[in-house]
């Protein structure tokens, strides 16, 4: 019997759920997430709190209390002196930070070592980028380390550039089938694949004065369920009548 030959190292992230890695992953338009208030998402079948501080930060959660496993979106943001805005358990009222440490456990006594501190919910990095919203989930479950790419910008959406349509779809495949769908190379828009991808499409629109640019965003919501949302701005040979309306489905 001949030993076998080791695997030579890499530092590629493992592929998750839907055969995807780490990327940043649309989740919501920013105006969908109010000061003050919270919402659950799905990426890659894990539960995101996703949620903004009063003072306006966005931040993403694991929707999981690590005490009974109580949805932290059922609950709500509140402000406790000494603490700054914390997401507060709907069950035992557990406070977490934006950062995911435990500000506070009401239930200890006087006396009682436990530090809140060291215990921890996942926090995703997030970010805001052209009014849209996009978090990070790393492949590893435990979601170590920091994100190894720079989250999307898309130029042409900035400016005087406005939202006309924003259309949202799910499909029953997972994130690549999906991007295949959404990259069709027989697209004749000037899609161009995301550097990240999966995880988006960008069309600037080039040559057409009056189509402006439109991104396709994928969102592997589960293994084999997938959000696929279409985002077009306007563009400068639009009508002023059609820069007024944003439509939504």
């Amino acid at each position: 019997m001949t030993a076998e030959t080791p695997a030579p190292p890499t530092d590629a992230t493992p592929p998750g759920p839907g055969g995807v890695g780490d990327a940043w992953w649309f989740v919501d338009l920013s105006e969908a997430v109010r000061p003050g208030a919270q919402a659950r998402r799905m990426i890659l079948g894990e539960p995101v709190l996703v949620g903004r501080t009063r003072a306006g930060e966005v931040f993403a959660l694991r929707d999981i209390c690590p005490h009974r496993a109580a949805p932290l979106s059922a609950g709500r943001i509140v402000a406790h002196e000494g603490e700054g805005e914390t997401v507060e358990c709907p069950y035992h009222g557990w406070r977490f930070r934006p950062d995911g440490v435990c500000a506070a456990i009401p239930s200890l006594v006087e006396g009682d070592a436990t530090d809140p501190s060291r215990i921890r919910v996942r926090a995703y990095p997030v970010v805001e980028s052209h009014g849209l919203i996009f978090v990070r989930a790393a492949a590893d479950p435990n979601g170590r380390g920091t994100p190894d790419a720079a989250p999307p910008t898309f130029p042409g959406a900035e400016g005087r550039a406005r939202r006309v349509e924003v259309r949202t779809v799910d499909f029953g495949v997972d994130a690549v089938r999906a991007q295949m769908g959404a990259g069709d190379p027989g697209r004749k828009d000037g899609g161009e694949a995301g550097a990240d991808a999966p995880g988006w499409l960008w069309a600037p629109g080039k040559g057409n004065a009056r189509r402006g640019p439109q991104l396709t965003c994928l969102t592997p919501l589960e293994a084999t369920r997938t959000r696929v949302t279409r985002i077009r701005w306007s563009g400068p040979g639009r009508s002023a009548l059609d820069r007024l309306f944003v439509r939504r489905r």
